[in-house]
């Protein structure tokens, strides 16, 4: 799957009734508000994650600029993807709530926007390294899901989820995340 799929089946994930139309737009049933979204084509550069926090950080300032309500970044833009193993993953996991977070989440407080990103995610409590959408808004982290579906790829650094599959309420409709695999 793609990061276009992946975004797609995040979008997908908001329930209560958008179409996608060409384009990426979205239409809501009558009576209902109309919200943007945008699956955002975001490149990360491998291993630079402190440079694909702050260009991240960009992203969404610029988005947000084309009056987006929810924009849906890729699976691991933070770090970038296909590690060889947990050695080499290390240095770039971040945790939720961290860097990324906290850089991210000043940009929404002051445009209202809505964004799901792909972290490879270290656990606090447990140390163990997930591949996580976190999803944020205006007022902070909204929630998180850990991909459960692990390929052959992720299995040699990333544990399988272990949030299961939610549905978070926020002002703009109710929303669900998937990551990649585990659409199948």
């Amino acid at each position: 799957m793609t990061w276009k799929s992946w975004a797609l089946a995040v979008v997908a994930g908001i329930a209560g009734c958008l179409s996608l139309a060409a384009g990426g737009s979205a239409q809501a049933p009558v009576g209902q508000k109309q919200i943007r979204v945008a699956a955002v084509d975001f490149v990360p550069a491998w291993g630079d994650l402190e440079g694909n926090v702050a260009r991240l950080a960009q992203a969404a300032e610029q988005v947000s600029r084309q009056n987006v309500d929810f924009a849906v970044f890729p699976e691991t833009a933070v770090s970038g993807y296909l590690f060889s193993g947990p050695q080499q993953l290390a240095p770039f996991l971040d945790t939720i709530p961290g860097r990324t977070t906290a850089a991210l989440l000043p940009v929404l407080q002051r445009t209202g926007m809505y964004m799901s990103v792909g972290i490879a995610e270290r656990d606090a409590a447990t140390g163990l390294a997930y591949n996580t959408a976190v999803l944020m808004g205006p007022n902070g982290i909204v929630g998180k899901y850990r991909k459960n579906g692990l390929n052959p790829q992720d299995q040699k650094v990333f544990a399988p989820g272990t949030t299961g599959v939610e549905v978070f309420e926020t002002p703009i409709g109710r929303i669900a995340l998937l990551i990649c695999y585990d659409d199948t």
